[in-house]
């Protein structure tokens, strides 16, 4: 990996454990072209990423987002996004889905590199990448949405099967049980 590769928040906003396994392999692939390896991973609590990812290498920290009432929930969220990606000096944002919010918020906090689905207007046009994913899978489940944007992005093939590591003091945890 070269000494210049941008640190990279990669952003999974969807609210459940499984979710966040399934993105795994691609939070993988973004690490692989940060800085050190490693990503900020920026989720919903519900995701329980801290704990579920403990011992997962590519992900250096979690960043959960956080309601705030005041406002509407869309300003709220790219608000928020923006706060991380200027406080941890994001130079490259990864969506990992089709929502604009994350990509507005990423061009807010100035971040110069900003990747997605491209599969909506609201969030292509807050890309830097040339183009979306083909239009034909526009409407097909996320996970099948995934291996086009693994080739915009030049991951090359991955294999979709998370492999979770468990941490030492997981597994020592649940030992007793088995």
């Amino acid at each position: 990996m070269a000494d210049g590769a941008p640190r990279t928040a990669v952003v999974q906003p969807q609210r459940g454990i499984g979710d966040t396994l399934w993105h795994l392999p691609y939070l993988r692939a973004a690490a692989r072209d940060a800085a050190g390896g490693r990503v900020l991973l920026v989720t919903k609590p519900s995701t329980g990423a801290r704990e579920l990812l403990a011992a997962e290498p590519a992900v250096g920290e979690v960043a959960y987002l956080r309601q705030q009432p005041r406002r509407p929930a869309y300003l709220s969220r790219v608000l928020e996004v923006a706060r991380i990606c200027r406080r941890h000096d994001i130079r490259r944002l990864v969506i990992l889905d089709k929502v604009g919010w994350p990509a507005l918020a990423g061009r807010v906090a100035g971040v110069p590199e900003r990747y997605g689905f491209g599969t909506r207007p609201s969030q292509l046009r807050w890309l830097t990448q040339a183009a979306g994913i083909d239009p034909a899978l526009h409407r097909a489940h996320p996970l099948e949405k995934l291996p086009a944007f693994a080739e915009i992005m030049g991951w090359g093939a991955i294999d979709p099967e998370p492999r979770l590591p468990v941490s030492t003091l997981a597994a020592t945890a649940v030992a007793p049980l088995l």
